[in-house]
């Protein structure tokens, strides 16, 4: 997720903030800051402030992984309607299973090429500002 600061858990090693300079206005001083947590980190005690934060969710390809999260959060059909939806996979290790079905955006990487992680890297920051603009709900994000 991206935005303020409300309830985040960064104490418990399960998340950490990232800094960008801002996509909305590039000449700001204010930095868009992320924050990055575990899938683990949200659960039924999670604060609602947090879950609507919730921009970007990079996925194992298992529904388990949200097993513990609240209604509404629980089905890839509904999580995918509010987040954008990331499934990373080696080139050669294509996608599989119940992942093929979720609206997620596919980011293959070389497993012997570093040399093509610069623009998959920068299709996934191109995937979410599309997102925060024309989908998420929360419009008080500043990214």
């Amino acid at each position: 997720g991206s935005g303020g600061g409300s309830g985040s858990n960064a104490a418990d090693g399960n998340s950490l903030f990232l800094e960008r300079t801002s996509h909305l206005d590039a000449s700001s001083p204010r930095k868009a800051v992320f924050e990055i947590r575990t899938s683990v980190s949200f659960d039924k005690n999670t604060a609602v402030a947090d879950w609507d934060r919730i921009a970007a969710i990079f996925v194992n390809g298992k529904k388990w992984q949200f097993k513990k999260w609240i209604a509404g959060w629980k089905k890839p059909e509904e999580i995918f309607n509010k987040s954008a939806g990331f499934f990373l996979h080696f080139s050669d290790d294509p996608p599989r299973n119940e992942v093929k079905n979720w609206r997620v955006h596919f980011l293959p990487i070389q497993r012997n090429g570093r040399h093509d992680d610069a623009r998959i890297a920068n299709e996934f920051w191109n995937k979410l500002y599309q997102h925060l603009k024309s989908k998420h709900k929360n419009k008080k994000l500043f990214y």
